[in-house]
């Protein structure tokens, strides 16, 4: 009771579902980029949250489809990576493919 003749329900049983999530990188290529984006709107407009870890110049159109921008180089400088091409072709050669 709250006192003034009001009662609290009881909470419900139901448990708690977290909102599904997507995650997409891509290099800096608009033809890896741009057909994701219909799908990355699809999945918004479905409640999915949506991230882009990708270079700022596809900003606005990732932006654009309600997902969320992360900024691939500010992410990788603090996880101490600072050249991502380089990190790239080293594990490319590493593991014996051939580098771009």
């Amino acid at each position: 009771s709250l006192g003034d003749g009001r009662v609290l329900s009881p909470p419900s049983r139901r448990p708690l579902r977290a909102m599904p999530k997507a995650a997409f990188v891509f290099p800096a290529a608009s033809g890896h980029t741009n057909p994701s984006l219909p799908l990355a709107r699809a999945l918004v407009e479905r409640g999915w949250d949506v991230d882009y870890l990708h270079s700022p110049q596809f900003q606005e159109a990732i932006e654009d489809t309600g997902a969320t921008f992360v900024d691939r180089d500010l992410a990788f400088k603090e996880l101490g990576i600072d050249d991502y091409t380089a990190m790239v072709k080293a594990t490319l050669t590493e593991y014996g493919a051939a580098a771009p």
